[in-house]
């Protein structure tokens, strides 16, 4: 039987710290588990509006049920296939929640 969202999406923290000579560091945390959801890539990048107003291109789009909330942007998503092999690490450019679903823009 086919699958609507056969993919997983999890959101990694990230957290960051200054070393010894005063410059931040960033190191990813855990994955938490979004739910289930559809990963298509783009045959030609789609352009988009960020939050600051700059044209960024997005190279995949994330299809998934509906949230409670969003997923914002800048935030890094790990999509993995039901045996858990990465699928995409990438960061998000844009989230739609709409009534019946939700679309993610990397």
């Amino acid at each position: 039987m086919v699958s609507m969202y056969p993919h997983k999406l999890y959101v990694v923290s990230v957290s960051s710290s200054r070393n010894a000579d005063g410059y931040v560091v960033s190191s990813e945390g855990n994955e938490t588990f979004l739910g289930n959801c559809r990963l298509e890539t783009s045959g030609r990048a789609s352009q988009h509006i960020a939050d600051d107003g700059e044209q960024v291109y997005s190279s995949a789009t994330i299809y998934l049920p509906r949230l409670n909330g969003s997923v914002g942007s800048g935030s890094l998503v790990v999509v993995r296939d039901s045996y858990g092999n990465e699928l995409m690490k990438k960061t998000v450019i844009n989230c739609s929640v709409t009534q019946l679903h939700a679309r993610i823009w990397v």
